[in-house]
């Protein structure tokens, strides 16, 4: 998130964060280096 590596999942793709509030993006790499880039915003 942000830049910041968060972690890896295995079979089960959750993870809790601490999130501060305002807008972060969140980016998701697969295995074989796909990724995917939101925008979210925590309240």
């Amino acid at each position: 998130m942000n830049d910041t590596f968060l972690g890896s999942t295995f079979h089960f793709h959750e993870m809790n964060i601490n999130a501060s509030k305002g807008k972060h993006i969140l980016r998701i790499i697969n295995p074989q280096g796909d990724e995917r880039a939101i925008l979210i915003e925590v309240r």
